[in-house]
């Protein structure tokens, strides 16, 4: 019987460089002889991800007039839709590499707390959601691309045109520079808290890195 396999999550804001670091990393990992899968989150273009599209179209209005619980609800949903792939890939024994996964929803959603105890209360909520009812595996590793918010704005701006928006270049989470700091610092928090979790500097002294050389870091963390 094969040992389980890993999962590996690649978290950070948008436009910190997840998906291309994602795919750097599956690369690397199938030049190394390891069975890898790519999944990305949200599942853009499937029905699981329909209600997400419309939320960052800006559909139900603003982040908060939407709250923590329900946009956690949508994302929650669309991860379960690919649970039973999810589980296979890990029974085989193979490596699944998520472009986010259940800490994006802690740590977006987690932003719109100004109190530290409803946050907590969240996250309890949302882990309990996510991993027991839901049933989804918990990641072994989750890669946090830490990017300044100015640096990944700007290359929002430069990514080709996405088919889920109908309103310019940038969703409802984009819009809001100052959400964009309170998830990078949520973040931050949740790796104190979970030592799964592992925090990669992409821009030290405020001067982005290369691509190889975050893949480089990244492949370290694991």
């Amino acid at each position: 019987m094969p040992t389980r396999g890993r999962l590996i999550a690649i978290e950070g804001t948008n436009g910190s460089g997840k998906g291309t670091q994602a795919r750097l990393l599956v690369q690397a990992l199938r030049r190394r002889g390891r069975r890898v899968h790519l999944i990305a989150f949200p599942q853009y273009g499937q029905k699981s991800a329909a209600p997400i599209e419309a939320f960052l179209n800006g559909d139900f209005g603003a982040p908060r007039d939407v709250g923590p619980y329900r946009a956690a609800l949508l994302y929650a949903v669309d991860r379960a839709a690919a649970r039973l792939k999810i589980l296979a890939w890990l029974a085989a024994g193979d490596t699944v590499i998520a472009d986010r996964f259940t800490a994006s929803n802690l740590a977006y959603s987690g932003a719109l707390f100004i109190s530290t105890r409803e946050r907590t209360k969240f996250w309890r909520w949302a882990e309990t959601l996510e991993f027991e009812t839901l049933g989804l595996p918990r990641p072994d590793r989750v890669i946090v691309l830490a990017v300044p918010v100015k640096t990944s704005h700007k290359l929002v701006l430069l990514k080709k045109a996405r088919s889920y928006l109908r309103r310019g270049k940038r969703d409802v989470h984009e819009k809001d520079r100052s959400l964009e700091r309170r998830v990078l610092a949520m973040y931050q928090v949740l790796a104190r808290r979970d030592a799964s979790f592992r925090v990669i500097n992409c821009a030290p002294q405020g001067k982005l890195l290369g691509k190889t050389d975050v893949r480089d870091k990244v492949l370290a963390a694991l």
